[in-house]
């Protein structure tokens, strides 16, 4: 599985995190937001994605998971 940035990683606005060989990129501005995340890679039968697994810094989430409200 391969997502591609569009643009530029600017070194100074952006965080680059890698474990195990995969890329998570996060802008300056997002990471308090999503800081002490746990995210995983999860194969399903309707399909694969990264998925975020659990947010400390979330208040709740919708039910398909793709938006939070931040505490």
């Amino acid at each position: 599985y391969q997502r591609r940035v569009h643009g530029e990683i600017v070194p100074e606005e952006d965080r680059v995190f890698e474990h195990e060989g995969g890329r998570c990129i996060v802008d300056d501005m997002s990471l308090p937001l999503v800081a002490g995340s746990t995210i995983d890679y999860v194969s399903e039968l309707i399909g694969s994605e990264f998925k975020v697994l659990s947010n400390p810094n979330s208040a709740q989430s919708c039910s398909c998971g793709s938006s939070f409200a931040p505490k």
